[in-house]
């Protein structure tokens, strides 16, 4: 797995959800895996990092760094598909 990809991911995912949600003052949002794969997909991601998206909105790191708790991953048992929503609550502003 890239490093490089896998922090990519995750600022984009900062930057277009968790920041907009938290200004917003919300206490709880997810985020569809699809949507952030159409987001990359723009900004000229390579394709098929599917699974490395997936893992990457779950990381303990991810989490920390934004002051996000996992409420739910919806998605088929793999959790690693563009299907997946991964709901998140704010634990700190």
């Amino acid at each position: 797995m890239n490093i490089g990809l896998s922090d990519k991911i995750r600022a984009l995912a900062q930057a277009k959800y968790v920041n907009p949600a938290i200004i917003a003052g919300k206490e709880q949002f997810s985020i569809r895996v699809r949507d952030l794969l159409r987001d990359l997909s723009a900004e000229g991601f390579p394709g098929g990092h599917t699974p490395q998206i997936c893992s990457a909105l779950r990381t303990s790191r991810f989490l920390r760094e934004n002051g996000l708790e996992i409420e739910e991953v919806v998605g088929p048992p793999s959790k690693m598909s563009p299907t997946v929503v991964v709901r998140y609550r704010v634990t700190s502003p």
